[in-house]
């Protein structure tokens, strides 16, 4: 079984990035990096966050300038199931 993600997945016109961080940096950073090669507005998104250089993070869903249709979440599980209500509102 590969454990690469295909192509196709980062194929999206623009996408929120909901957990964006400092903490996992690297991994964020290719997450990031894979949407943008592939042409993707990416909108991250954290409450603890602020600025990463170039890259803006919004501290909140009501302060994303779009409303993508497509949402990739890497959030503890116990923050999870609230943020998921959160988007289906937004």
């Amino acid at each position: 079984m590969s454990k690469r993600i295909s192509r196709s997945f980062f194929l999206v016109p623009e996408a929120l990035f909901i957990g964006y961080s400092r903490k996992h940096a690297v991994f964020c950073s290719m997450v990031y990096d894979a949407f943008a090669k592939a042409g993707t507005r990416i909108y991250p998104v954290n409450p603890n966050y602020g600025k990463d250089g170039a890259v803006e993070v919004f501290p909140r869903l009501e302060d994303v300038p779009a409303k993508p249709e497509f949402a990739y979440v890497v959030t503890p599980s116990a923050v999870s199931a609230t943020l998921v209500e959160g988007l289906a509102a937004f």
